[in-house]
């Protein structure tokens, strides 16, 4: 150690410990803009696929009608509504 350097911003553990675990004001704003960010994105979502679905309940009838299994015609409506989420 060199005994020549200067000390400075000495201060006991309980001020450290105060000092460090102080509430910050921008954390109470900051969960309710990212819960906020959440909920938006979840709707855009749901909008999205109630759009696909209503613009192909025509072309799903006819495939259940024909013999498409449940999970195909899902599978139909999850792959056009991933593409859209990837696009937005």
């Amino acid at each position: 150690m060199d005994r020549t350097l200067p000390i400075s911003d000495v201060m006991t553990l309980h001020e450290q410990v105060a000092r460090s675990t102080t509430n910050h004001d921008w954390s109470p704003a900051f969960c309710i803009l990212w819960t906020a960010g959440g909920i938006s994105f979840v709707h855009r979502i749901y909008g999205l696929m109630s759009y696909v679905v209503t613009r192909r309940t025509n072309e799903i009838g006819i495939r259940m009608a024909l013999g498409a299994e449940r999970s195909q015609v899902l599978w139909l409506v999850m792959r056009e509504s991933l593409w859209l989420v990837a696009l937005v």
